[in-house]
């Protein structure tokens, strides 16, 4: 597995994946599939993309989203992670899994907090963030 300059740890008999952002990469395939969700969301926030982020979240979500309004939703985590992390970049984000074939949890580390895990599944073959 490669995360090119990225700094990756894998050791898969521990279910455990890390992955510095550093720099976006160019391609999200460059990163481990099990955290790709966050960081499309973490994109989608930064970008104020509300398609974007609709392909991190599970259906399950999606539906409890679509309640609300999109915009509202992505309106307010920017709006929070503003305030929290500042003027921040998506590469300032470590992320990392701990779990099984079907699920897990993705830690978000950042230099200003370390936000709770994020529940992550797979689902139709891809992996989605199902907790927020």
């Amino acid at each position: 597995m490669r995360c090119l300059g990225y700094l990756v740890l894998l050791a898969t008999s521990c279910g455990v994946v890390s992955c510095q952002l550093g720099e976006a990469p160019d391609e999200l395939a460059e990163l481990a599939p099990q955290v790709r969700p966050v960081f499309t969301w973490l994109t989608a926030v930064k970008a104020g993309d509300q398609e974007l982020f609709k392909t991190a979240v599970s259906e399950r979500l999606q539906a409890q989203f679509e309640k609300s309004g999109w915009d509202q939703v992505v309106g307010k985590y920017q709006e929070s992670f503003t305030q929290v992390f500042g003027d921040y970049k998506v590469g300032d984000f470590t992320l990392g899994f701990e779990g099984g074939a079907d699920e897990g949890t993705v830690s978000v580390k950042h230099p200003k907090m370390e936000p709770p895990g994020l529940r992550v599944i797979k689902e139709n073959g891809a992996w989605k963030i199902d907790e927020l």
